[in-house]
């Protein structure tokens, strides 16, 4: 897309946008009537690849101050400790109806299609909670981003905290991905140790609201929920600075995750589609140990593992860079799919941070040959993919130009549109096996899937939050076909 002009589009244009959606409704063929009001007029180029954490201690603590959380369906408010309320999205879509997914639906312009991923809607487009086997379960932390305010770019974090320039939102890859796979219309769980503090029960509460199955969120009274402090630059670009009150990257709830606490008969891990994981995990040595055993779990099961490298130094203080690069690089050899930033590439893999957008065929040939896949994000530069080595599904998507009000979480939103959209093919199975030189379709097809993917995460740049600024599916909709959002 790009700066300003007009509206009109090519017949390229035309195809990809009518074809991405009919990817991600289904088999039902999509009229490309409605493609004539793409408008190409945006303001400014997405930056920013969303929530990034990383640590590595060691911690050990007493089962016995440990519970698994029971669904807690109460409201939540606000108070004085600077965490703003998320604020749900419940916009009612035309096409949204209270059916289960063997059936199909239709919009205002009659065209059918088939809802992706498994569950029921509801008119807010959220999950609803009878979903028995969620199709994607992330695993790591949830947390709250103290984001600095508009009025404090440029601040460090002391000047933001003394002069109280900054708002808590919701955030966490984990719960990130989850919460916005909900939005989408794929259902999903979260595993995860929170706080029990206000915190931890206002992002339950909040997940919960969304849809996200959270049966498998454990509580400790032993650390506080995490608390991250991001600072942003003049430009808008955010940084993680510290953590809140200067405490230490091992003093938080989410190194605590417990593998011996997880039910292994409640088939919510065994049968998943996806399980996708965030690197901070890693860095600990009893929530690694879950993180790995949970894996291994999942793909025994079935499942396909999705792993995004997310690198923070700040969350690695008395550890060298090695020991976290070997720890994340031998973790991402069971990945099927490994999503990385063109900064983490250069530092992760040790190549020219260009050199990972223009190339990803040789990072998936050289680094992860046994992946169905890998996908380099590099915000305002777009985004890279080489998918199926034996297929050569390679190629780089344009950034979407949006009016940029925050990044974080962008590349969560990603990962979910991406989940969204390929699991949206009827023929998926096949679709990953065949390792046959791909034909023109199957490349258009990965191509649209990437580009549903950069949609979503440019969105949730054009609002505050992590979380309360993920798309619906039809906020997608609307925005590929141009209306005003």
């Amino acid at each position: 897309m790009g700066d300003g002009g007009s509206s009109n589009v090519d017949n390229s244009t035309r195809d990809l946008v009518a074809f991405s959606l009919q990817i991600v409704y289904g088999s039902e063929w999509l009229t490309t009537s409605r493609v004539d009001a793409v408008d190409s007029s945006r303001t400014q180029s997405v930056r920013g690849q969303g929530a990034c954490v990383t640590t590595r201690l060691c911690m050990s603590r007493s089962r016995s101050s440990f519970s698994l959380h029971r669904r807690n369906r109460a409201n939540y408010s606000s108070s004085n400790s600077g965490v703003k309320q998320e604020t749900l999205c419940k916009r009612k879509c035309p096409e949204s109806k209270e059916r289960n997914s063997s059936q199909s639906f239709s919009n205002n312009d009659g065209i059918l299609f088939r809802p992706p991923g498994r569950g029921a809607f509801r008119s807010e487009h959220t999950l609803l909670h009878s979903v028995s086997s969620p199709s994607v379960v992330t695993i790591g932390d949830a947390l709250f981003d103290c984001i600095a305010n508009d009025d404090a770019r440029g601040f460090t974090v002391d000047e933001m905290v003394e002069e109280s320039k900054w708002t808590a939102f919701p955030g966490g890859a984990p719960a990130n991905v989850a919460s916005a796979c909900c939005k989408l219309g794929t259902s999903s769980a979260i595993c995860t140790c929170l706080g029990n503090d206000e915190d931890g029960d206002q992002l339950v509460s909040l997940l919960d609201e969304i849809g996200v199955d959270v049966s498998l969120v454990q509580r400790t009274e032993l650390k506080p929920t995490r608390r991250v402090m991001v600072t942003r630059s003049k430009e808008g670009d955010r940084e993680f600075g510290g953590f809140y009150e200067g405490r230490s990257a091992d003093d938080f709830s989410d190194c605590l995750l417990d593998g011996s606490l997880i039910p292994e008969k409640n088939g919510i891990i065994s049968n998943a589609d996806w399980i996708v994981c965030s690197t901070l995990s890693l860095a600990f040595s009893e929530s690694s140990e879950t993180v790995k055993q949970v894996a291994n779990q999942a793909l025994d099961g079935g499942a396909r593992l999705y792993v995004d490298v997310n690198w923070r130094p700040v969350f690695w203080p008395n550890h060298p860079e090695q020991t976290a690069r070997e720890e994340i690089l031998e973790f991402c050899q069971k990945a099927h799919f490994v999503k990385m930033t063109d900064d983490e590439a250069e530092w992760l893999l040790q190549l020219p941070a260009e050199d990972a957008l223009v190339d990803p065929l040789r990072i998936h040939k050289e680094f992860f040959p046994n992946a169905l896949g890998t996908l380099i994000t590099g915000g305002e530069k777009g985004a890279a993919y080489s998918l199926l080595l034996g297929s050569n599904c390679v190629g780089r998507i344009e950034p979407f130009q949006v009016s940029v009000e925050e990044t974080t979480g962008a590349g969560d939103a990603f990962t979910a549109g991406f989940l969204h959209a390929l699991s949206g093919l009827e023929n998926l199975e096949d679709f990953l096996q065949d390792q046959s030189p791909a034909s023109a379709e199957k490349q258009h097809t990965v191509e649209r899937i990437m580009t549903f993917a950069t949609a979503v995460g440019a969105l949730t740049c054009t609002k505050e939050g992590a979380i309360a600024s993920q798309p619906t599916f039809a906020e997608v909709e609307s925005f590929l076909f141009g209306s005003k959002l």
